[in-house]
């Protein structure tokens, strides 16, 4: 089997002792992402991947990405890879410490930078990606994946807590996104920024009770999340044209 061809772009380490957001950049390479320190995530095309100690993520080519965390330590790989199939690309942990070796023979090899130095980086590169096709099964999500399985735990968690009270962007903060990167893809994947859609699980909790018991409406704003009647009456309206009132009268 022919050996694919490869050659390093960049391999720098970067230490945040703050918390940081970097702009928006894109590589005409693969980039692979190591973080041996801290939390965060990155927006890759509009796709939000968190990140924690012990895991790295693979871009292919070409890919817009923005990043932010708090007290980070990462190693930033760029490459190019010509072999008939694609690199895996996703989000994977580093269980064995295989990854995060390679990489640093890489940049003893920079250090040091002799008359063989090229040559043993491309060996090494050529290891570290036969490396991530040997344990592309411990992918923790396929980067094509990642946004509808996390607005689907999202969702699933509105569900279940819309009668408590929720502050969306508190809630987003607490799972590690920002409001501003994920409002762009929850909509995009359900139609409705995030608040409406927790606005729109209370009202349709509203029509039920409305529909099914004789609760007043003091008690309905409270079992499903509204901060007030008033609240839970301008909403209800807004959605429906109709009051609470008038909407369970039509019931008969």
């Amino acid at each position: 089997m022919k050996d694919p061809n490869v050659s390093m772009k960049f391999l720098f380490e970067k230490s945040r002792a703050d918390s940081y957001i970097d702009n928006e950049c894109m590589h005409s390479c693969y980039e692979l992402v190591y973080c041996r320190q801290g939390t965060g995530y990155f927006c890759f095309n509009n796709v939000n991947i968190p990140f924690k100690s012990g895991m790295y993520v693979v871009f292919p080519p070409s890919s817009v990405i923005s990043e932010s965390g708090n007290l980070t330590v990462c190693d930033y790989l760029g490459f190019e890879y010509e072999y008939p199939g694609e690199l895996s690309c996703g989000l994977f942990e580093d269980d064995r410490g295989n990854i995060l070796k390679i990489i640093e023979l890489m940049q003893c090899e920079l250090k040091k930078h002799t008359d063989h130095s090229d040559k043993c980086l491309e060996s090494y590169l050529k290891i570290l990606i036969y490396t991530i096709k040997r344990e592309s099964e411990n992918s923790l999500t396929p980067l094509s994946q990642h946004n509808s399985n996390l607005i689907s735990e999202i969702k699933s968690y509105f569900d279940r807590n819309y009668d408590k009270p929720i502050n969306v962007s508190e809630y987003f903060a607490s799972i590690g996104y920002s409001y501003h990167h994920l409002r762009h893809s929850f909509k995009e994947v359900c139609g409705f920024s995030p608040n409406q859609y927790l606005m729109n699980v209370r009202i349709e909790a509203a029509k039920r009770l409305l529909l099914s018991t004789d609760y007043t409406l003091e008690e309905i704003y409270r079992k499903c999340g509204f901060n007030s009647v008033s609240h839970f009456v301008a909403n209800f309206k807004k959605s429906t044209n109709k009051t609470p009132t008038e909407f369970r009268e039509e019931r008969g």
